[in-house]
């Protein structure tokens, strides 16, 4: 068995599609105002589907793994995106923000 694609919920089609191509996915699927598919570099794909509740939205993570979370997150937060917390080394050896 292989992962296809992980699917999450959206309130805002339109921000969601700029955030992951921002994030530097490649859109492969771009359906408005309900769904888009983006693909990483290395193949993988993750798609947004819009729904009405935000409350759907609220408890999901998705973890991307980068060479050097600090540098990534200072090439997101130039490209204009709010980076919610600085990267931190985790009791479980990862280093995450």
């Amino acid at each position: 068995m292989d992962l296809n694609q992980i699917t999450v919920p959206c309130t805002d089609y339109d921000e969601s599609v700029r955030f992951y191509k921002t994030l530097g996915l490649a859109q492969i699927v771009d359906s408005p105002p309900r769904y888009a598919r983006f693909e990483t570099a290395t193949g993988t794909t993750l798609s947004i589907h819009a729904v009405e509740d935000s409350g759907a939205t609220s408890q999901i993570v998705i973890y991307f793994k980068v060479p050097d979370v600090d540098l990534e997150v200072r090439r997101l937060e130039h490209l204009g995106l709010h980076v919610e917390s600085k990267a931190t080394d985790t009791d479980w050896l990862w280093r995450e923000s």
